[in-house]
């Protein structure tokens, strides 16, 4: 039923140890399964990355990020500042291209490629950040803003 609301949660960004509730929109699919369908909030102002990725990124060598529902609130042409989740650093902004559901079954080499990783070490990754998840979300993205040049929190 669409307009149904359920908890999402999510890890809150400056504090691991603590979590956000988050409600969004659900619908059922054919055979009674909630599905994601949409959030009542606003889509993201911000993106992070473990500081591991932050190298492939702006080289262009990790193209594409994997993000469970809560974190999947981006639109294409948006543009993003993007930090460490470390320590909120930013180091780039991003310009995301495309937003698509993604499930863990259907990951392929292809994917594995553009988060430059193996498809066993993207598995694991997958497994490690987001442990028994398998609706993910694929955000395909560019470096926008390199670091170096100016900032600007265009969203």
């Amino acid at each position: 039923m669409v307009g149904e609301t359920l908890p999402c949660i999510k890890n809150n960004m400056l504090n691991p140890n603590v979590f956000l509730q988050i409600y969004c929109d659900t619908v059922r699919d054919h055979y009674g399964v909630k599905k994601y369908e949409g959030w009542g909030g606003q889509l993201l102002t911000k993106i992070t990355f473990f500081e591991r990725f932050e190298r492939d990124i702006l080289s262009g060598a990790k193209t594409i990020t994997l993000r469970d529902a809560a974190e999947s609130h981006v639109t294409a042409g948006q543009v993003l500042p993007v930090s460490t989740f470390e320590t909120d650093r930013w180091f780039c902004d991003i310009q995301i291209l495309e937003v698509k559901p993604l499930a863990l079954s259907d990951l392929n080499q292809a994917h594995a490629e553009q988060e430059n990783m193996t498809l066993v070490q993207l598995r694991l990754v997958i497994a490690e950040i987001y442990p028994g998840l398998e609706q993910l979300f694929m955000i395909r993205f560019k470096v926008f803003n390199p670091t170096g040049e100016s900032h600007s929190d265009a969203s």
